[in-house]
């Protein structure tokens, strides 16, 4: 079991690290509880906007439904 975690390790330590520009990211989604944003580039005062509606949202007084 010693030399095989032994030769796994020095394949690992082996290996060249891959250039940082060939690893991908995904983009980071843009999330809005209860309303989701459908826009790919939104602009300051879109995302300004949504902000203020779901402010707005939060603030309001809930009726009961019971």
């Amino acid at each position: 079991m010693k030399d095989l975690v032994l030769e796994f390790v020095e394949r690992g330590l082996a290996q060249q690290a891959l250039p940082k520009s060939s690893a991908r990211r995904s983009a980071l989604p843009t999330i809005v509880p209860d309303k989701p944003l459908a826009l790919r580039n939104p602009s300051n005062a879109k995302l300004l906007q949504v902000l203020h509606e779901q402010e707005i949202r939060a603030t309001a007084p809930r009726r009961s439904g019971r």
